[in-house]
């Protein structure tokens, strides 16, 4: 992912041209024919979004979040934070404030943006998990505008309450506090000064605050709650003062207050307090809390000027109220009856997460003593529970969930970030690999090259202009014709002579000066010529060639189509498209099946084991016959005339395919099956060449209008991410590892149906050449893709 040419490189997908001019002198078996331009111009293709101007970074489609749980219980509304150092980290471009978490369902969470400092943008975001013992879950932020949250789906509030003397008052779904503010110090009726902590029960997960103040009736239960708690003079539940020698010396109420963060997932905000006595110095305290939602306890972090001191961390002592200070004093915890048990009980507990305290106690407090560092900021929890809200229900079960904060405070979920690469990316990682292969050569020193990958890798070298592609493109168009002159297997029994054919007419159509004409135009010429010999069967089908002339196979089709496609379009060979609209009918009427998906085969003769006795149709829809199928047909759509009076009834089975093949698609990941309509079946698995041809098919045929691009915009938009997530992978050396795709198989001619399956599903393998080549040309048309 930091290759340096995937982030310069500037990708513009441009619009396919119409066909190159036909050259001075063409291929020997068509020097003759004439090009007639005004019947054979293919209907310019659709364009699709310039990208990237130059030098410009490549943003990723989303940043992978992985959040583990440490500790073998489980964790339920646990807060996971997201700094914008560390997407930086990860990648510098990513704008956080433009960002929705999603879950691995790609359903989307409330989240929260923390903008504390309110300078150039957040410093982190904000989400809720539930964590079983030991799991962990991925999530996902993706680029997208933020929606405002409802009034509903906050689950914190606080604010300054100047109507009752100065309070600042604050809640989340579970508890509710108060502190004074300075009005109250003077007040006529009940002044006060204290900077103890009020402890508000509340059992409705609404907020209240702002009903319990406009009623001003919040010392009786109504339903939901009630102010029960004696603070006074006291530290109330979780104050402080200073410790000194065996006194507690204590601030006024405080004086200024302000708001950082306030939901709907978390409040911060800040309270001042001015310089008081400790008993030998005086100290300004600012004390910052943070409450999250669905939490018992605050964060206090107080920050101190004029010196440090020995703090005591307060909890008020009742009358019936019971303290629990454990052996290593970084905790300690209350239970007492509320009203004398008419209203509960209610616990209070302070817990330390670093250093640790010392148990005193005053005539009003139990306090938990500790030196403040020498950094002059504390930070401590403090909370509380009331047992009629249902939560914790007796201090046995008070003093466990104390415990539990401690264990979390000191095991925090581990957040793991890791940057996924966009389509972009992604086809430019898919020409890297297929510029890295080259020609590939065997034992005997034969050359092969995959002529998937040539097609592929011109796309992206006629978007990127980049030119270690380009020169990769030359290097294979010229290994790629024989010192014969002919292309390679231009004499074998099988068909790779046609796809290298298309391979290199389609070069030049998009990559001006790749081919060699004079060494390729020959070689195309007599790939031109065998198609003249090719047997067919009685109803005009190309057959598979002299050892099977009355087999017509899906992927056979696949490479013959193009081919006529790109020379027609080339030289203006009109009757070509006339027989690639033959070869469409009558493939759609002889391997259609019932799913309306096309079986990998047909025997005319009706003579194969795997053949059906009556209509001489394979059993097996094989995806990655079938994807190849539907690629060539959107390819070849794209360079058929628009005059062409068999345009439409083409455009038309495409339509039929690509509608089968959305039903087929796996609702769980997006993907389809290596046996294309047998999901359930043993050993069957979800295969990536299949898939990701798929994908292109549905997304060109989606960009170019023959489909509808709203109907078909989420199988499509799945269907690529479901290939990244499943297929997609990056080495240890940032290169593109595709796995999962299936080896070719050629079923032999005594297989029975059952036996046709099992030949089908052999084991899957990696770096499959044509799995890279069709995830590259999924990611191309993925670009053009709203996000």
């Amino acid at each position: 992912m930091k290759s340096r040419r995937i982030v310069s490189i500037a990708l513009t997908w441009p619009v396919v041209a119409c066909g190159p001019k036909a050259p001075a002198q063409g291929p020997e078996v068509t020097a003759q024919v004439e090009l007639n331009t005004a019947n054979s111009s293919p209907p310019a293709a659709a364009a699709a979004p310039s990208v990237e101007a130059p030098g410009s970074p490549i943003a990723p489609d989303a940043i992978a979040i992985s959040v583990t749980n440490p500790l073998p219980v489980a964790r339920e509304h646990e807060t996971v934070s997201v700094s914008a150092a560390q997407v930086g980290a990860v990648f510098p471009y990513f704008d956080l404030d433009k960002t929705t978490v999603v879950d691995a369902a790609g359903n989307p969470l409330l989240s929260q943006l923390i903008d504390i400092d309110g300078v150039e943008g957040p410093e982190e975001l904000i989400f809720q998990v539930d964590l079983g013992p030991s799991e962990t879950k991925g999530f996902k932020l993706r680029p997208s505008a933020r929606e405002i949250p409802a009034r509903e789906q906050f689950k914190v509030y606080g604010r300054f309450v100047r109507e009752r003397h100065d309070d600042f008052a604050w809640e989340n779904d579970r508890i509710a506090h108060r502190m004074y503010g300075p009005e109250l110090e003077t007040a006529a009726k009940e002044p006060l000064v204290s900077s103890g902590i009020d402890a508000w029960s509340k059992r409705a997960e609404r907020l209240l605050i702002n009903e319990w103040y406009q009623t001003d009736n919040y010392h009786d239960d109504h339903g939901d709650g009630a102010d029960f708690y004696s603070v006074g003079k006291s530290r109330g539940c979780g104050g402080l003062g200073a410790w000194q020698n065996g006194k507690l010396f204590t601030s006024k109420n405080f004086t200024t207050s302000r708001v950082l963060a306030n939901g709907p997932l978390r409040l911060v905000f800040e309270l001042d307090y001015a310089a008081w006595s400790t008993g030998g110095s005086r100290v300004s305290e600012t004390k910052r809390i943070t409450l999250d939602a669905s939490s018992s306890f605050n964060h206090f972090e107080s920050r101190f000027k004029g010196g440090t001191f020995a703090a005591g961390l307060g909890i008020s002592k009742h009358p019936g109220s019971q303290v629990h200070v454990d052996a290593t004093g970084t905790r300690m915890h209350t239970w007492e009856p509320l009203k004398s048990g008419e209203a509960g009980n209610l616990g209070c507990a302070i817990v330390l997460p670093e250093g640790q305290g010392a148990a005193q106690q005053t005539e009003s407090d139990y306090l938990l003593v500790t030196e403040v560092p020498k950094s002059g900021v504390l930070s401590y929890y403090s909370g509380f529970v009331w047992d009629k809200a249902g939560r914790v229900v007796d201090e046995p079960s008070w003093g466990k969930a104390v415990e539990g904060l401690q264990a979390r405070l000191k095991a925090p979920v581990q957040v793991r970030l890791e940057v996924l690469p966009t389509a972009r990316t992604w086809a430019l990682l898919g020409a890297d690999s297929m510029a890295t292969n080259g020609a590939q050569v065997d034992a005997n020193g034969a050359v092969h090259i995959n002529s998937t990958e040539l097609v592929a890798l011109a796309s992206v070298a006629a978007a990127s202009k980049a030119p270690v592609y380009v020169d990769h493109l030359k290097r294979m168009a010229a290994a790629s014709i024989q010192a014969d002159g002919m292309l390679l297997g231009a004499n074998a029994p099988d068909l790779s002579a046609f796809a290298l054919g298309r391979a290199l007419l389609t070069l030049r159509r998009t990559n001006a000066g790749v081919v060699d004409d004079q060494r390729a135009l020959p070689a195309i010429g007599a790939v031109r010529a065998r198609l003249q010999t090719m047997a067919r069967t009685k109803e005009g089908l190309i057959g598979r060639g002299s050892a099977q002339p009355v087999q017509v196979w899906l992927d056979d089709a696949a490479t013959l189509l193009p081919f006529m496609a790109e020379y027609a379009a080339a030289y203006g060979e009109v009757a070509l498209y006339d027989d690639i609209a033959k070869q469409v009918a009558q493939i759609d009427q002889r391997l259609h099946s019932n799913s309306g998906l096309l079986v990998r085969a047909w025997d005319s003769a009706k003579q194969q084991k795997w053949a059906n006795p009556n209509t001489g149709a394979a059993t097996i829809v094989w995806s990655k016959a079938l994807g190849a199928y539907a690629s060539a047909l959107a390819d070849v759509i794209e360079l058929l005339p628009a005059t062409h009076p068999q345009r439409a009834a083409v455009v038309a089975s495409f339509t039929r395919l690509a509608s089968a093949i959305v039903k087929a698609q796996d609702p769980a990941s997006g993907l389809w099956w290596q046996v294309t309509d047998a999901p359930k079946r043993d050993k069957n698995y979800l295969e990536a060449a299949g898939s990701s041809e798929f994908v292109f098919a549905l997304g060109k045929a989606a960009r170019n209008g023959w489909i509808d691009a709203v109907k078909f915009h989420a199988p499509i938009d799945r269907g690529f991410r479901g290939a990244v997530d499943v297929f997609a992978a990056l080495d240890k050396q940032g290169r593109l590892e595709v796995k999962q795709g299936s080896p070719n198989i050629d079923v032999a001619p005594v297989l029975t149906p059952d036996a046709s399956y099992v030949a089908y599903v052999v084991p899957s393998q990696s770096n499959d050449p044509d799995a890279i080549a069709a995830f590259t040309r999924a990611a191309i048309e993925a670009v053009a893709m709203p996000r």
